[in-house]
């Protein structure tokens, strides 16, 4: 079950959403079975996440072991499921638990039972909560020099004006017994505080309201205390009544060990969707991914999500809605750079770093202005991503159409593969180049990632390519170094398609070759 949902989570096959109110949820049920190796006298144990009331449809295939097969798959409309039982990802609480464990010897306690001496009970089926202040009050009393008597819980102490003069000579006793008039009984029906078990009877005087003001205190505390556990157990979870509004007053931060040049590319996000009071002080960097598809975005992007510390949230703007204006741009950057979007990418509030990838295409140069307006005064940093042999690149995104149509992995479109034998089958296509048009595409694409810079010389940027970062390990520690985030052995679980020499990858070879000889570009046949 866990090798399941960390498949899930790798491919970023879902995204954590409230659900619509439109829409309805499948549920879903886990199925086992005892797979028994035909090469082999092992047998070994799998589970899978199907979705319930499924129809099969009978037929004959030739048999192949795909992890995970159904994940490649892609869908043109939405699809809402509920959450798989026992991986309920109910609040961000658990995934700053998970978080911490992975940097702290941590142990987890499950549900408050006692805070500050205070003790919880919880139905979480009823949604009820009890506290019990018991020990919290019997400390007070002490301290005032009150006690209960022994057989019946009645607040008891002196009210004597000398006595209160006198307490500290007092020591030798234990605790000082009310005397005087006691309360009437309206006056008492008021002041009365219940425990968890029975209501202690409050016995003052009208001439001393120190038990009064006891009282008073007592039941601020629980109702503060009540509060704050409810609060803490509303984080992140998504319910249809909202029970309590409370306002906590930002905190004093301390000054970040950082140099003075880095302060302004420090956020300090306000989220709307959850609280963000544990994580006030831990400031997050913003950044973007621009690139071009077939770039090596995807193998990149899921690089850096192999950072504890990172979040890039994938290629949102492939939704077109979603950058049809600049409004609607600059709406759904508010919302990534406010960390109020949540995809499989998601980590803990505390996240060092938070972004996503941007291809050139998807409205970005078209409304370069207000973008770049925006990157400045949020302080977002850019990452280019570029290749360098732009005729490879041409080679992917020509076999990329073809597998769309296609769909050579048993019907399936993939644009990335976690696997040699499923990177092997597409890379036997080998597209044929309209040598007529090449040139002039070629230098196309030469122009869109040129003006991309000129764009955006103003922000801090680092220019990558991917040939680089496969060839030379030392540039992904330069991508965690202009991230300032801290250095960690970063790892994707993607394949590379097309490795062999472009000589073997495209069909009309000699023609590629003769029409691009004595051009600028002849060096893309020979430098891979």
């Amino acid at each position: 079950m866990q090798d399941e949902m960390k498949f899930l989570h790798d491919n970023q096959t879902f995204e954590l959403v409230k659900l619509p109110k439109e829409k309805k949820a499948l549920q879903n049920r886990w199925i086992y079975r005892l797979k028994h190796e035909e090469t082999s006298q092992s047998s070994r144990y799998k589970a899978r996440l199907v979705v319930k009331d499924y129809r099969q449809k009978k037929g004959k295939i030739e048999q192949m072991d795909m992890k995970t097969a159904f994940l490649y798959g892609d869908f043109k409309d939405e699809i809402y499921m509920e959450q798989p039982e026992d991986f309920m990802n109910a609040s961000r609480i658990d995934m700053l638990k998970k978080q911490l464990a992975m940097s702290f010897s941590m142990k987890d306690l499950g549900s408050a039972k006692e805070i500050l001496g205070i003790r919880i009970e919880h139905d979480r089926k009823e949604k009820k909560i009890w506290l019990s202040q018991e020990k919290y009050i019997e400390t007070i009393l002490h301290s005032m020099k009150l006690c209960y008597e022994s057989e019946k819980p009645i607040l008891v102490g002196y009210t004597d004006s000398d006595m209160i003069g006198d307490i500290d000579s007092k020591s030798q006793v234990y605790c000082h017994y009310l005397q005087g008039d006691t309360l009437n009984e309206e006056i008492l029906k008021r002041t009365q505080v219940y425990s968890r078990e029975d209501p202690l009877d409050v016995k003052s005087s009208k001439k001393f309201p120190l038990a009064s003001r006891l009282v008073v205190l007592a039941f601020s505390v629980i109702c503060g205390v009540y509060i704050f556990s409810i609060c803490s157990e509303q984080v992140g979870v998504n319910t249809h009544s909202k029970l309590v509004d409370v306002k906590v007053f930002k905190q004093q931060c301390p000054p970040p060990p950082v140099e003075q040049w880095e302060l302004p590319y420090l956020n300090y996000p306000d989220p709307q969707t959850f609280n963000r009071e544990e994580c006030a002080c831990n400031p997050v960097r913003l950044f973007c991914i621009v690139s071009m598809q077939r770039s090596g975005s995807g193998w990149f992007e899921t690089l850096l999500n192999s950072h504890m510390n990172v979040s890039s949230n994938g290629e949102i703007f492939s939704v077109v809605k979603r950058r049809e204006n600049v409004s609607s741009i600059l709406m759904t950057l508010d919302k990534v750079y406010n960390l109020d979007w949540f995809t499989s990418a998601s980590k803990n509030e505390c996240s060092a770093a938070v972004g996503f990838k941007w291809m050139l295409n998807q409205g970005l140069t078209r409304h370069h202005e207000e973008i770049v307006k925006y990157f400045e005064r949020r302080n977002v940093s850019v990452i280019f991503l570029f290749r360098r042999n732009l005729l490879r690149r041409m080679v992917s995104v020509l076999a990329n159409i073809y597998d769309k149509e296609v769909k050579l992995l048993n019907g399936t479109h993939k644009s990335h593969v976690h696997s040699t034998t499923e990177a092997n089958i597409l890379a036997q296509y080998r597209p044929r180049l309209n040598v007529t048009l090449m040139i002039s595409e070629l230098k196309l694409t030469e122009e869109t990632t040129q003006n991309a810079l000129v764009y955006f010389k103003n922000i801090r940027h680092i220019v990558l390519y991917y040939e680089d970062l496969l060839n030379n390990r030392t540039k992904i520690l330069d991508v965690q170094e202009f991230l300032r985030v801290p250095y960690r052995d970063l790892q994707s679980h993607q394949v590379r398609i097309h490795t062999a020499p472009l000589s073997m990858q495209i069909e009309n070879w000699e023609e590629v070759q003769k029409a691009l000889n004595g051009t600028p570009y002849q060096k893309f046949l020979y430098s891979d």
